[in-house]
């Protein structure tokens, strides 16, 4: 399976997500990281995908992920994938997203920020003062910033 249907910047961004993904820089991440990845993502990989990723036993490299991600992607709307994300990382019950559970989402897919950087992200998904993300404002700033973070 190629990957042409996804653009060179989703190819870099999606480059970009493996790389952090990939903590011990081996070239590989493993299927759990590749699936939290894209769940977080808002893909929810399906019998297809997991058959892809089937013969993989060591490790996803690079390429392989970007194969599989053109192949969820084809398979959920924006709109779903940003539902999807919001409902994940905030609960099954929960109507807003707090700063320790958007930490806890970040550090799912291996994504370490600094204090200073993670409060600048909460602050800027946060409409004003708020001390929570309500599902306006994580449309909204996925609005604005949508393209590079969930390519």
């Amino acid at each position: 399976m190629a990957h042409s249907s996804l653009t060179e910047e989703q190819k870099s961004n999606a480059s970009s997500l493996f790389k952090m993904i990939d903590t011990d820089r081996d070239g590989l991440i493993t299927k759990e990281q590749a699936f939290q990845a894209w769940k977080l993502l808002g893909y929810e990989p399906n019998e297809q995908v997991s058959e892809e990723l089937k013969s993989n036993t060591y490790g996803i490299n690079l390429q392989k992920y970007l194969e599989v991600l053109a192949l969820c992607m084809n398979q959920t709307s924006f709109e779903d994938r940003i539902r999807h994300i919001f409902r994940i990382i905030a609960g099954t019950q929960g109507n807003t997203i707090s700063k320790r559970q958007l930490q806890n989402a970040l550090s799912m897919v291996t994504i370490d920020l600094t204090d200073d950087m993670f409060l600048d992200l909460f602050e800027q998904m946060a409409n004003d003062d708020d001390e929570e993300i309500t599902y306006e404002d994580f449309l909204a700033f996925l609005r604005q910033n949508g393209d590079y973070i969930f390519y």
